[in-house]
């Protein structure tokens, strides 16, 4: 979703930039964490090169074209989704499958 104004203005080198993040991230963490972890552990590779990819396009947003993020509406939907994931978590742990 951010990659789309950096394609838009012909600036292919951030999303570039952002598949080598992703793909060294992957590449250098899944192979050792499935092997240990199993897929919990390759989704945590999967989700901290995520992370990361989005940390560089908001820094490349920032520093391009001005955009600025309120982290209170940040802070607020991480809140609503780890309170909607309860359930679930609960579900989980009781023995029940759904």
């Amino acid at each position: 979703m951010l990659e789309s104004p950096f394609n838009g203005v012909g600036r292919t080198d951030v999303p570039l930039g952002v598949a080598l993040i992703r793909m060294s991230c992957v590449d250098a963490h899944s192979i050792f964490l499935a092997a240990t972890h199993g897929v919990a552990g390759f989704l945590f590779a999967l989700t901290v090169a995520a992370a990361l990819s989005v940390a560089y396009l908001a820094y490349g947003a920032f520093r391009q074209f001005g955009l600025e993020f309120d982290l209170r509406r940040i802070l607020r939907v991480i809140l609503e989704k780890a309170v909607s994931a309860i359930p679930i978590i609960a579900l989980c742990h009781s023995g029940r499958h759904i």
